[in-house]
């Protein structure tokens, strides 16, 4: 299995937006992004048998998670994804994925979860370039 590996914690920008409405951080030394490279939807119903993609999806959630629950702008608990709503991929030096998901507590708090991952297996290299988490609520 590759080593999912990021600079993310060395050059991380983060910023809040909303009073904890939205909450957003971008890696300023993101890798290879074309702005006119064209986003292609894949079904999630094809994705999920893609162990890459469970493995990018774990890898992408597990530190945004970890990253927002550091900085308190959900509670420090156990999440778990409860549903993939959509996710978008983009041909560069390697693939862009872009996740959208619904995630949750046992606590009721819930929250959408977008996050950025650039991909490129030939150099061994998975880094999380952004997320933004959003309609954050306690239920």
């Amino acid at each position: 299995m590759k080593v999912l590996t990021s600079l993310l914690l060395i050059s991380l920008l983060v910023f809040a937006s909303c009073q904890s409405i939205e909450e957003s951080f971008e890696n300023n030394e993101a890798s290879p992004s074309e702005e006119n490279a064209e986003w292609t939807s894949i079904p999630w119903s094809e994705a999920s048998e893609n162990s890459e993609i469970l493995d990018l999806l774990d890898y992408g959630f597990d530190f945004s998670i970890s990253v927002a629950q550091s900085e308190g702008w959900i509670a420090d608990t156990e999440f778990h994804i409860t549903e993939v709503l959509s996710l978008t991929a983009q041909d560069v030096d390697g693939t862009n994925y872009d996740f959208d998901i619904a995630i949750s507590n046992d606590e009721g708090e819930t929250a959408m979860l977008d996050f950025l991952i650039y991909d490129n297996p030939s150099a061994d290299v998975a880094e999380l370039l952004e997320f933004t988490l959003y309609d954050i609520q306690n239920v």
